[in-house]
């Protein structure tokens, strides 16, 4: 009892000191402008397009791989320690972490491979020759 009770009187205190005590934060009155114009079917090209599916692309596969290591996160813990469960769910996460390498190990190759060649695969622009 005194253990959770000496838990309550700290979560207490800490919850207190944040209320009491609050440090102060000024906003700045600033606009900001966006580059180019609001009219988006206008600067629409076909490199801004590119740019924006190759960012989609990661993105996309970035989520599916977390979300397949979370998957096989909830299938290892409800496997109630079945041996068959345990090891479907270490493969699942096995694969999910070497999908979110070969992602990450992707994304720096061609941002490697960009800056070497001076190209931006993430917003692509073709240099002036």
């Amino acid at each position: 009892m005194k253990h959770t009770l000496k838990k309550g009187i700290a979560l207490a205190t800490s919850l207190a000191s944040g209320l009491l005590f609050p440090t102060a934060v000024f906003a700045q009155g600033t606009t900001i402008t966006p580059k180019g114009s609001f009219n988006r079917v206008s600067s629409f090209t076909i490199p801004n397009f590119v740019g924006t599916l190759v960012t989609l692309i990661f993105l996309i596969a970035g989520v599916v791989a977390f979300l397949y290591l979370i998957w096989g996160g909830v299938q290892w813990i409800t496997s109630g320690g079945d041996k068959a469960g345990v090891q479907q769910a270490r493969e699942k996460i096995t694969a999910a972490v070497i999908g979110l390498a070969i992602v990450l190990l992707s994304w720096a190759i061609m941002a490697l491979v960009g800056q070497f060649f001076g190209l931006n695969f993430f917003n692509f622009e073709v240099p002036n020759l």
